[in-house]
């Protein structure tokens, strides 16, 4: 999905290699308070965005001991968005820029709501909404509010600052449905619980099967909570005593369904006597161009057809697939990614071979979060599911009240997008650089995260291991 193929001509794609370095480093410089100005030329090309790390079930116990929150992880694109006086501008994780006029839709400034707010900075999640019928940004978290900087302040206060800075004054000028058909697009808060709560994310969930041609797996898992109503494909599970920091971090947890646990190949196609053959790419981290074969893939012949129709002779596309460990012990193909350049490094291959072999449940986040199992998930086979809109072909690709000043909140962010006399409190946050396998495998080290007490020693502690790879690569 690009930003550009929404729903409306309002929102232009940025195509000038001049104006997006501009537009860069208006981002960059704010994620890092024009300060670190080197990390500017190596992130100047990359989504400088909070991206999330894989749950595991050795996180479980750290988990619990730290204060964590919980939300539904909406299907969609990862995106932040800049609102100035005279445009807004978003940047998506696969690296494109689009903007829309402030004439067109603006975000009304709290001291003067006929103006546009200007330099409010929010992370958000791009996914089509089902109430709506149209593509919303589900807001995450909030770095900057016209021009004031609360990166640093906690979770439930930023989150605060969305409902009361950000959502309200939209509200106020955007009150009715009508109003949101209108807009290029609507603005949504998420719902953040304990992560004792997290069963109550899950009753807001519903298992659907489907046609392999609406949905790759087969399978959508559809949240309806009030005027969210969207796909969603796992869960958040985020602290609430760190500020917010950008790109890839270890505290941000994320669980998919098992079934959306896939891997981008770049694959190429060829015949060897008569018969079709799929060979696989990976990327070599550390350069993005530089790929290297994975293996031959013996898709099935209902996903090798598929594959073939929809690559539509071309060849060298990015694809998403699965691994089925269960039935067939092969690769699934599930869509062709227009939104991607590169394919995934094969660091990404292992990490999610690892998530998948551990087969992380449902019931298994039940059962260490909430200390009960509800009932099981059944799967329904409705004769209609809700329209979901075909990605398009493109370059790229409730309920207790609290006041916001309470230090014992049972809930969190419980309605952001809707105006009442509740005052609800919300929480969302985290970082911290990621070590991966192969870092593992440099220093012949295996840590588990329960050896660690709290955040600031993992976080104390991942610094000196960082030091750690570095001379060790040295070394080799």
């Amino acid at each position: 999905m690009e930003l550009l193929d929404i729903n409306t001509e309002l929102i232009q794609k940025i195509e000038n290699e001049n104006e997006l370095n501009r537009i860069r480093l208006l981002f960059l410089n704010k994620i890092n308070n024009n300060e670190n100005q080197h990390l500017n030329d190596i992130f100047k090309n990359k989504y400088p965005g909070t991206r999330y790390d894989y749950l595991h079930k050795r996180d479980f116990n750290f988990l619990k001991r730290n204060n964590y929150w919980v939300c539904e992880k909406s299907e969609g694109v990862k995106v932040l968005i800049l609102f100035t006086k005279e445009q807004i501008y978003f940047y998506d994780d696969c690296g494109s820029i689009f903007s829309i006029s402030s004439n067109n839709f603006f975000l009304p400034s709290i001291g003067n709501p006929s103006s546009p707010q200007d330099q409010t900075l929010i992370d958000g999640e791009m996914t089509f909404n089902f109430h709506y019928t149209k593509y919303c940004v589900m807001i995450i978290d909030v770095l900057y509010v016209e021009g004031e900087n609360i990166t640093k302040l906690s979770l439930s206060k930023r989150l605060q600052a969305i409902r009361e800075r950000i959502i309200v004054p939209y509200r106020n000028k955007y009150p009715d449905d009508k109003d949101q058909e209108i807009l290029p697009l609507v603005l949504l808060g998420k719902e953040y619980l304990k992560l004792s709560n997290i069963n109550k994310i899950f009753d807001k969930i519903k298992h659907y099967e489907c046609s392999r041609e609406e949905e790759g797996s087969g399978h959508r898992f559809l949240y309806t909570n009030g005027k969210r109503y969207n796909d969603n494909n796992g869960i958040i599970f985020t602290p609430e005593d760190k500020e917010y920091r950008p790109w890839k971090n270890n505290f941000i947890k994320r669980w998919k369904w098992n079934i959306f646990n896939t891997v981008n190949f770049l694959v190429k196609h060829t015949k060897i006597k008569g018969k079709d053959v799929f060979k696989l790419f990976v990327r070599i981290p550390g350069n993005d161009s530089n790929l290297m074969e994975y293996r031959t893939a013996f898709f099935s012949r209902e996903c090798a057809n598929r594959l073939l129709s929809d690559l539509k002779g071309e060849n060298g596309a990015i694809i998403e697939c699965a691994y089925d460990s269960k039935s067939i012990g092969e690769w699934v193909y599930y869509r062709i990614q227009n939104n991607k350049i590169y394919p995934d490094s094969f660091a990404t291959v292992f990490s999610t071979l690892e998530i998948m072999t551990e087969n992380i449940t449902r019931d298994d986040l039940l059962k260490h979060f909430c200390n009960q199992i509800i009932n099981k998930l059944s799967i329904e086979r409705p004769h209609t599911t809700p329209h979901k809109p075909t990605y398009p072909t493109s370059t790229e690709r409730t309920t207790e009240d609290v006041s916001p000043h309470t230090n014992n909140i049972e809930r969190a962010a419980d309605t952001l997008d809707e105006i009442s006399p509740k005052r609800g409190d919300i929480i969302y946050e985290s970082p911290s650089h990621t070590l991966n396998q192969q870092d593992n495998k440099i220093i012949g080290i295996k840590r588990k995260m329960d050896d660690f007490k709290s955040i600031d020693e993992l976080e104390q502690d991942q610094n000196e291991y960082a030091i750690d790879i570095k001379k060790a690569r040295v070394e080799e």
